[in-house]
């Protein structure tokens, strides 16, 4: 007897106990009895070996009696799963540019499972898989685990640059010089960081996140193709093993005889083995698995059956031609199982009854991503509460209608960093939006041009303003997030600078909630005639408060600053430079640096600025091999931060003085 390509029908209502594999054979080859094992089987590890098509049979048929058992699966293959019953499946398609991308950040840990331990597994699931030298690996487990112990719970996942700050960071700590840098810039930035984009479909980040129990809730085919090659797809495989255990962590399943959820694991072999990093990977579906998460790992011929995917076994069939051995602990003795060829390659999909009579095709199974479906939608499994939007920040045009696909996100990340005047506008009004929020100054207008080009195509340029917004904040974040969450300024931020780009009416300032302490008293303290750069000798100090005149009533708030009616300039300069929030003290300074500059410092601040304005600098003139431009962005000429708050239309030069707090003279 085979074993056959049918399947039940999905959730028919009756709760098979128990899997069906076939009828065995005899010494024969003749018909015996039924060959039934109990589903407290998959509690263990299940190993299919064989060929390819025999190997999509088997799995074809157990996938199919887990959704009769009401038991969900998740599967990971090159290919689609042949399921008999396409609606009912979750298809994710890795390869499909125009689909809502779902992500499973590994950089993420899952909500309350401890921090130190994520960065444990993870550091080692990044050595197995791109075996990095010896030193390295330190490196970044040393990284890994001070970046995991400093981050507060509920933030977003680390971006790849915040790793490679804390990698090169820990690479100084160990002693390494900088001729270590490339290495790590090159692992992390190169290697690590194209992995968590479009190559492999953005399930590695960059999209919608997804929610791991209603994930594990549902039957879901994970089709990778050759996503990211085979670095690429181990390093999907180790994640998802990951992620699925740590859930499993923090939410044990009691029933000992069949488990809550199966993961599936078609290209297992991927996941490396035989150094210290690598053993520790492949724990990961054993911990997955003693707390109630089935595993079957297929393996296709000629993949070698290595010794890891063999251990703690409880069933094992083995294909050779037409007949499978199926052996484990799980049954008494080895059976043999007859193996249907299927149908002579007209109708290779076709599904075999157990009593022989004509096969029927399987219908074909449509490729969709989440969110690319709904209820109404034939042949489409409704996959609602699966995603979350990929970030607090994200556009209104998101959360009112379909989430951004694949490719919309692929073009605003593109235009987030190109070098075009679109993106040199965005780029400079965000940040100059951004420290007018810091710093309680009036917010800049968006510029006309760039509500001009927000109109063309308004969901790309919400989408970019978004992750431009994001990736901002999450560079303040170390200084700013004890004041107020972090994703509550990238959400305000963004809401704003959208209001702003559809014309919609806004507040002249964001208010005093976004403004940290340490500016608190540099504005203050500015006001009545304090600076780090010394100003013109015939300039007054403060502009135009002298130290004798009344000092102006205070603007903000400040725990325990004396302060009374009739108070003069200097006797408030005097009581603020006494206070403990003094940026005159150098934490405070560098904590208001940051919160200013982000983590790369005024040096890359200004650079980053000095290009943005080069690129809205003056257009060459027209000639007769270079036509003049048809672009509706002006070409004006700035050449510092005053010029740029003139370029875009602000009063006074208040970002010339915010500048000057934090410097060192």
């Amino acid at each position: 007897m085979s074993v056959r390509s049918a399947v039940a029908p999905a959730r028919t209502g009756e709760v098979p106990r128990a899997l069906d594999l076939g009828i065995a054979v005899d010494d024969q080859g003749q018909a015996s009895r039924p060959l039934r094992v109990p589903l407290s089987v998959l509690t263990g590890q299940v190993l299919v070996t064989g060929g390819t098509e025999e190997v999509a049979r088997a799995v074809t048929r157990l996938l199919g009696q887990l959704s009769a058992a009401g038991i969900p699966w998740l599967r990971i293959g090159r290919t689609p799963a042949r399921t008999l019953d396409p609606s009912a499946v979750a298809v994710v398609d890795l390869t499909e540019p125009h689909g809502v991308p779902l992500t499973i950040d590994p950089f993420l840990p899952e909500p309350g499972y401890p921090e130190i331990a994520h960065a444990d597994a993870l550091s080692a699931l990044l050595a197995a898989v791109f075996g990095p030298p010896g030193p390295y690996q330190d490196v970044l487990a040393m990284a890994l685990r001070g970046l995991y112990a400093a981050r507060p719970p509920n933030e977003p996942a680390p971006a790849t640059s915040q790793v490679e700050r804390v990698a090169l960071a820990a690479a100084r700590e160990m002693g390494y010089g900088r001729a270590a840098d490339a290495t790590l810039r090159g692992f992390i930035t190169t290697r690590l960081g194209r992995l968590r984009g479009p190559a492999t479909g953005m399930l590695l980040g960059g999209g919608h996140p997804a929610d791991m129990t209603e994930l594990l809730r549902r039957d879901v085919d994970l089709v990778t193709g050759d996503a990211g090659g085979a670095e690429g797809r181990a390093l999907l495989i180790g994640a998802i093993a990951l992620r699925i255990a740590e859930h499993a962590c923090r939410y044990p399943h009691a029933a000992a005889d069949s488990p809550r959820h199966v993961l599936v694991l078609e290209e297992a072999g991927l996941l490396p083995r035989g150094s210290d990093a690598a053993l520790q990977v492949v724990r990961m579906p054993g911990n997955a698995r003693a707390h109630g998460t089935g595993v079957i790992i297929a393996l296709p011929a000629p993949v070698p059956v290595a010794s890891w995917l063999a251990d703690g076994v409880a069933l094992a069939i083995a294909h050779e031609r037409d007949t499978a051995l199926a052996a484990g602990p799980a049954l008494s003795a080895p059976v043999t199982l007859r193996v249907s060829p299927g149908n002579g390659g007209t109708r290779p999909f076709a599904v075999h009854s157990l009593a022989g009579t004509d096969p029927a095709p399987v219908p074909a199974v449509p490729r969709f991503w989440p969110a690319a479906e709904g209820p109404g939608v034939p042949g489409r499994a409704s996959v609602a509460g699966l995603i979350d939007r990929r970030t607090g920040a994200c556009a209104r045009s998101c959360h009112a209608a379909q989430p951004c696909a694949r490719d919309e996100i692929v073009a605003a990340a593109a235009l987030a960093e190109e070098t075009s005047q679109e993106a040199a506008w965005l780029r400079l009004w965000a940040t100059m939006l951004l420290l007018a929020f810091l710093s309680g100054h009036p917010l800049p207008p968006a510029p006309p041009p760039l509500r001009a080009a927000a109109a063309r195509r308004a969901r790309v340029t919400e989408c970019a303003l978004a992750a431009i917004a994001e990736r901002l904040v999450a560079e303040r974040a170390p200084a700013i997030r004890g004041c107020f969450p972090v994703a509550a300024l990238a959400r305000a931020l963004r809401g704003v600078a959208a209001d702003m780009l559809a014309g919609r009416r806004t507040p002249g300032t964001a208010g005093q909630v976004w403004v940290i302490p340490p500016l608190r008293w540099a504005h203050e303290a500015a006001r009545v005639g304090w600076a780090r750069v010394p100003l013109p000798p015939d300039a007054p100090p403060g502009g135009t408060v002298r130290p004798g005149d009344l000092a102006p009533p205070l603007d903000f708030a400040i725990a325990g600053l004396a302060d009374w009616t009739g108070i003069l300039a200097q006797d408030r300069l005097r009581a603020l430079l006494g206070h403990p929030l003094s940026l005159e003290a150098a934490p405070n300074r560098r904590a208001a640096a940051l919160a200013l500059f982000g983590e790369l410092g005024q040096e890359a601040f200004d650079a980053a600025l000095a290009a943005d304005l080069a690129v809205l600098g003056p257009a060459p003139l027209p000639t007769e091999a270079a036509p003049a431009s048809t672009s509706p962005f002006p070409s004006p000429c700035p050449s510092s931060p005053a010029e740029a708050m003139r370029l875009l239309g602000c009063d006074g030069d208040w970002l010339v003085t915010v500048m000057r707090w934090t410097s060192s003279g």
